[in-house]
């Protein structure tokens, strides 16, 4: 969850409660953000946590990418902009030019992307391990090799789970990306629900300068009277008014 003065992670059951609590220290906007293979869990929750609170403005955000690169994103955005609508569409702009996945040990109760028959087997036997790619995209590859990431003229660095990726992955990663910057990061959280497992260790490509990617508002919200960098506002899920606006980074 972001408040664009705190970020949050919290599992899919306590969602309500953590809502409560970003509503009794007077939040006035927050973003859910949910790892797709969640979502069935917290659709419920979210909707449940919105009547609670009607005052609280809720944007969600389900994203097929690890929660790595959710996480991530969201962090990028938050050093950009204190804006809750246009941070909210950072976030949506920075995935869209991301690549994550996973290198897990195994994908015995991987769910999606679906391992084959054989991909199964081999989780029964010691062996070095699976590549999840996680996107628009997702598929799992018995090994690092080119084309599991599309490379771009984009400057990005790659982010790894300290501990749970091997050096030798990501260095592998970093060459078939073309990324200059390897950093491993502390990931909050077990994420068996993504992965069938917890010893799966994320990574995600993401774009090194995310100031570039802030939108100029165009327009603002008849509801709320945000400005609004797109057509419909994430908060209100109403039409935008055409302004002549334009917004700027902090």
């Amino acid at each position: 969850m972001l408040n664009f003065s705190g970020l949050m992670v919290v599992a899919a059951d306590d969602l309500v409660s953590a809502v409560d609590a970003a509503a009794e220290a007077g939040r006035r906007h927050l973003l859910i953000a949910v790892p797709a293979a969640l979502a069935a869990q917290a659709r419920l929750r979210i909707t449940i946590a919105a009547g609670r609170h009607p005052l609280l403005e809720q944007a969600v955000l389900i994203s097929g990418h690890a929660p790595l690169a959710i996480m991530s994103a969201v962090t990028s955005a938050r050093s950009v902009t204190d804006h809750p609508v246009l941070g909210v569409d950072l976030v949506h702009r920075l995935l869209a030019h991301s690549w994550s996945g996973a290198w897990t040990p195994t994908v015995s109760k991987l769910g999606r992307p679906a391992p084959s028959m054989g991909q199964h087997l081999r989780s029964l036997l010691p062996g070095p391990g699976f590549l999840v790619r996680q996107g628009d995209d997702p598929e799992v590859f018995n090994a690092v090799r080119p084309g599991v990431v599309e490379r771009d003229d984009l400057d990005r660095v790659l982010l790894v789970s300290e501990g749970g990726v091997p050096r030798s992955v990501s260095t592998q990663l970093a060459q078939v990306a073309g990324a200059g910057t390897v950093r491993p990061v502390r990931m909050p959280g077990r994420w068996t629900g993504v992965y069938g497992t917890a010893r799966a260790g994320q990574t995600a490509l993401l774009p090194a300068r995310p100031a570039a990617f802030l939108a100029r508002p165009a327009g603002r919200c008849p509801s709320c009277r945000l400005e609004q960098p797109a057509e419909v506002c994430p908060f209100c899920h109403v039409l935008v008014e055409t302004t002549t606006t334009a917004g700027g980074i902090r």
